[in-house]
């Protein structure tokens, strides 16, 4: 049998390449007899790190890297495709006279990418998060890939992701229709099985289930302390403060990039400690990650041997296993935070998004959660300090909860497994 991952990004990107490998690691252990097969948005590196077949993604195409009028000719050039094969699958297929969608597909992509959908036996969407405001006008194409699967006659899940807020009404009417058609859904915080439940999915078909990245295996203590040594870090500099910083548009980041440098020169000068930066997201096509904001933060401590900027691309293992060395981390990006709270380290969230306050409300560590308008140099000062002083009690409060969240992630593949042989067998 045949499982597709899809709504998969970029290696470059921490986050969803612990998304794609733990999601792996899961399904594997239940389904030993499937092959793997994944759709992505840059396919070359996913495949380079998963070793699975690796095609493009029905929509491939980095749309936020073009102007408008490209962005006009995309839109109605996809917008067309999409209802021709709506006509197809709801007026013919019905009447028996259903055309072949190799008749009207023209791209080399998507014949791949559809006979990749037709040869899979579950389709699994790992997107982390598609379904929500901000990417409103993408989203209908997202549910094109879960409505299309279920016309295949797939099972479709959609694996544990952030749903929500979805405020736009024609957005929630799409989306609560072919979520209904899909066999699971899985909201991975409190905030969006409320937004699941407002769509009135079926009974049956929601779960609430932990991000899967949280059973993300890791290196050993002893590789990742040789690795950041290797880097220039100097274990004897204590705390060692680890920082993943991100740029947003929709935020004012000068003046949190203020705050993170205030933090920072707390850290070196005042506590003689060592900060290490940590690069969630790279450049990916005209996406230029993390990179542009860290390096300038980094660059205004040059003078600082104990500010260190990690030099190169980590797999998700080490990136847990180098977080789980440092006596503090502080980031805006969810997935890293997972990575280090997962390693038992003390863990500040500043929340650019709702999926952070949602992550860490689920580990009870809420009080260590800051809104980013509320992210003041006072606060951040605050906030880190407490955190250093508490350092042992909030990793006896991490240790407590990891076991149990470890236990609720591992449902996403259970479940899974459950409806396919109620499918296949009938039990």
């Amino acid at each position: 049998m045949n499982i597709l991952l899809i709504d998969t990004y970029s290696a470059e990107h921490i986050g969803n390449l612990a998304l794609v490998d733990s999601a792996l690691e899961q399904l594997k252990v239940k389904f030993p007899e499937a092959g793997f097969t994944i759709l992505a948005f840059d396919p070359v590196s996913i495949e380079q790190y998963s070793g699975c077949k690796t095609l493009e993604t029905l929509w491939a195409e980095q749309f936020s890297g073009f102007t408008r009028s490209k962005k006009i000719i995309w839109v109605i050039r996809e917008s067309t495709w999409v209802f021709v094969n709506i006509f197809n699958f709801t007026i013919l297929k019905p009447l028996g006279i259903m055309i072949s969608p190799k008749k009207y597909t023209f791209s080399k992509r998507k014949l791949a990418a559809l006979k990749a959908y037709a040869e899979a036996d579950i389709v699994v969407s790992l997107s982390g998060e598609a379904l929500q405001d901000n990417q409103w006008k993408r989203i209908p194409f997202f549910l094109f890939g879960y409505w299309l699967a279920h016309c295949l006659g797939k099972i479709v899940v959609i694996f544990p992701q952030s749903i929500g807020p979805l405020k736009k009404r024609f957005i929630r009417f799409m989306a609560s229709y072919v979520l209904n058609l899909c066999d699971l859904v899985m909201p991975r915080d409190e905030l969006s099985l409320k937004t699941v439940q407002q769509l009135k999915i079926k009974p049956g078909k929601v779960y609430l289930v932990p991000d899967v990245a949280i059973s993300q295996a890791q290196i050993s203590p002893e590789e990742a302390k040789k690795i950041l040594e290797t880097e220039g870090v100097n274990f004897n500099k204590r705390p060692l403060v680890g920082m993943s910083i991100s740029k947003w548009a929709e935020i004012d980041y000068e003046s949190y990039f203020l705050s993170m440098k205030e933090l920072c020169r707390l850290i070196t000068d005042e506590l003689k400690g060592t900060v290490v930066f940590f690069l969630a997201n790279r450049a990916f096509k005209k996406d230029a990650g993390d990179w542009g904001l860290t390096s300038k933060l980094h660059e205004a401590l040059h003078s600082h041997d104990n500010a260190i900027l990690l030099s190169k691309a980590y797999t998700p293992h080490e990136f847990k296993g180098m977080l789980g060395q440092m006596d503090l981390f502080i980031s805006t990006r969810m997935h890293v935070a997972i990575l280090a709270t997962m390693a038992g380290t003390p863990t500040i969230t500043i929340n650019t998004q709702p999926k952070l306050r949602g992550y860490m409300n689920l580990i009870q560590q809420s009080d260590r959660s800051c809104e980013l308008g509320d992210f003041t140099i006072i606060k951040a000062k605050e906030l880190l300090k407490d955190s250093l002083a508490h350092s042992e009690i909030i990793r006896a409060a991490l240790k407590d909860i990891r076991g149990q969240m470890h236990r609720r992630s591992q449902m996403a593949s259970s479940l899974l497994r459950m409806i396919y042989d109620q499918r296949i067998y009938g039990s």
